[in-house]
């Protein structure tokens, strides 16, 4: 009796463990998913408009709050050095002037694990057509988003 209660007990411990590490797969590859579509669907929740609208009427206390706009809704998965490069280097801003007119909207976001990091594929629908997005995306032990490279240029 004592002994099936220990197998009993060892595999409920097993099955909970590997429900565990499931759930921060799982959470990881959330967190890259909702990252990738924030990237790459263009002027999401207007953000690249109300930017350009205080732009023209010069309004630099609008603008800078508008930047800060820009990235919060990544803050809390992103690491403080990827936030800043993505800062530098005006992405997500790039792709929203590259493709404001035709607004992209992401469609299918497919994650292969590659050692330590995922590759992506993003499917977008834009006007009259399809895009396609690649690269790589690494996620740190607190699931944060720590590397993206965007290999589709």
């Amino acid at each position: 009796m004592k002994k099936k209660a220990c197998v009993l007990l060892s595999s409920i411990t097993l099955i909970a463990s590997l429900a565990g590490c499931t759930n921060t797969s799982g959470a990881a590859e959330e967190n890259a998913k909702q990252f990738l579509t924030w990237i790459y669907t263009t002027d999401e929740n207007e953000r690249y408009t109300e930017f350009m609208n205080n732009v023209v009427a010069g309004d630099e206390d609008s603008m800078n709050e508008c930047l800060d706009a820009f990235y919060e809704n990544v803050e809390d998965i992103v690491e403080e050095d990827i936030l800043d490069a993505l800062t530098a280097n005006r992405i997500p801003m790039k792709y929203d002037e590259l493709y404001l007119n035709d607004h992209v909207t992401v469609e299918d976001i497919t994650l292969s694990k590659a050692e330590d990091k995922y590759d992506y594929t993003v499917n977008a629908h834009y006007g009259s057509g399809d895009l396609s997005f690649t690269g790589m995306i690494g996620l740190g032990d607190d699931q944060k988003i720590n590397y993206f490279y965007d290999s589709s240029k």
